[in-house]
């Protein structure tokens, strides 16, 4: 006959270890509280379980300091009182509990129970990594690397990123694939940073997903793959990285990696120079200014060039000057334009006043002789001359504008953009203007045109 094992007393056991623990056993404290805590040989009692961790505890019990303080920091069985969670985790690890290091490091870390102590931090989490355990090994790599309470050791940090990103944690193959590919803490390897990207980005990681996406754009650690390097930067982008964003835009613009999208590039880009990404803002506005994707946009374009241009941007800069220089252009032209209006009114007025008096005068003069009137001689319009009042030596209604600065409609067209070669300015509009106002190229620089 095979063996039979007898089925497990555990009301009875409990009884029992109350009996024991009411006599001061920490063990049976311990064992006691572990019971209650799992509702084993009766219902669930965590103020019990509570209540015999702390007192085998005082004893000097491992196990008991370390569930104590898990059940202090999270308010099971009482309110939570992380600074007492913080005393049980460090008798704990004082005494070699493999797991209290980790948490207490933790709370050190962050401050949680008492002050910050990143010296303190950095010792308890080599305890819990020197004992294989992932997380810590990966916190310990950090804090190695950024020289948080001690000493930098990139080295080091690369060391045990390496452990941790073997064990499969994704901020680990992170952080190990930035170092391998900057060449931190040992050599540059393409080829391994962009497999250890790919692990994290297959983890979720959305920088990893960045990183690895603008990898496979260059051909960095493998061939270029445009399409797969779409695909990374849209996850990455779903997950709110401005950068992404920005990119995924310029690659849906260009239609690399699959076909053209100006419609979800504009949205891109937008949502990208609200998370604060400093390229969106400009190519944003180009995208309203000339109505790609979605309606002109001009207000808005405006606002997203100055954004871009306070924040450094270069080409932002240079049109926003061209911009404003032009509407102050157009706002001058307009205030001359009325003036010459309003003179010109004036004058018709004093004429139909003077036509007047002289009509009523010829009335009252019976003995005037009759006049026939004679038929004006008919001027063409080359044969008016200067109608404009302007001191030019050509009139410029005389040659339809075609030689005119389109900025300042005085003097000729003399320069032309170069390399665009829109000729379209005098020489002084040319020495403030920075884009062709045709096509709105950058002038490098603006070249004086001669006749032969």
């Amino acid at each position: 006959m095979g063996s039979h094992t007898e089925p497990v007393d555990m009301v009875g056991a409990r009884v029992q270890n109350k009996k024991v623990a009411d006599t001061g056993h920490c063990d049976a404290q311990y064992n006691l509280a572990l019971m209650l805590a799992n509702g084993l040989g009766g219902p669930v009692d965590m103020v019990g379980a509570r209540v015999q961790y702390k007192k085998a505890a005082a004893q000097g019990h491992m196990e008991s300091q370390y569930n104590l303080a898990h059940m202090l920091r999270l308010g099971e069985g009482g309110p939570v009182d992380m600074t007492k969670a913080r005393v049980q985790y460090k008798k704990a690890a004082d005494q070699g509990d493999v797991v209290a290091p980790h948490n207490l490091a933790l709370m050190l870390y962050n401050g949680e129970g008492g002050p910050v102590d990143m010296t303190e931090a950095r010792v308890q989490y080599k305890k819990a990594a020197d004992q294989g355990d992932v997380v810590p090994q990966y916190n310990l790599s950090l804090m190695l690397y950024k020289g948080e309470g001690g000493p930098v050791d990139v080295t080091e940090a690369r060391v045990l990123a390496k452990k941790a990103a073997h064990q499969g944690h994704g901020g680990a193959q992170f952080s190990l694939a930035t170092m391998l590919y900057e060449g931190a803490g040992g050599p540059v390897d393409m080829t391994e940073a962009r497999v250890q990207f790919k692990k994290a980005a297959d983890q979720g990681e959305a920088k990893a997903q960045f990183s690895l996406a603008r990898m496979l754009c260059e051909g960095e650690g493998g061939p270029v793959n445009l399409k797969e390097a779409r695909v990374q930067y849209k996850k990455s982008a779903e997950q709110r990285h401005d950068g992404a964003q920005n990119n995924l835009a310029a690659m849906l613009y260009h239609g690399e990696g699959g076909p053209v999208n100006m419609v979800e590039a504009r949205v891109r880009y937008k949502k990208a120079a609200a998370q604060g990404n400093m390229q969106a803002p400009y190519n944003l506005a180009q995208m309203l200014w000339d109505g790609k994707g979605g309606p002109v946009g001009r207000a808005e374009a405006l606002a997203q060039y100055t954004r871009a241009a306070h924040q450094g941007h270069p080409l932002a800069q240079d049109m926003l000057a061209n911009i404003l220089q032009q509407e102050e252009t157009a706002r001058i032209a307009s205030e001359e334009l009325m003036a010459e209006e309003t003179e010109s009114n004036g004058k018709t007025k004093k004429k139909k006043k003077k036509k007047k008096t002289e009509q009523a005068t010829t009335r009252e003069e019976s003995i005037a002789p009759s006049i026939e009137p004679v038929a004006a001689a008919v001027c063409s319009l080359k044969d008016a001359g200067d109608v404009t009042g302007r001191e030019v030596a050509v009139a410029e209604s005389s040659i339809g504008g075609e030689t005119t600065c389109i900025v300042c409609f005085q003097g000729d067209k003399t320069h032309a953009a170069v390399p665009c070669g829109h000729q379209t300015v005098c020489g002084p509009c040319s020495e403030k203007i920075v884009l062709c106002p045709i096509c709105r190229a950058k002038a490098q620089p603006w070249m004086r045109v001669r006749l032969a």
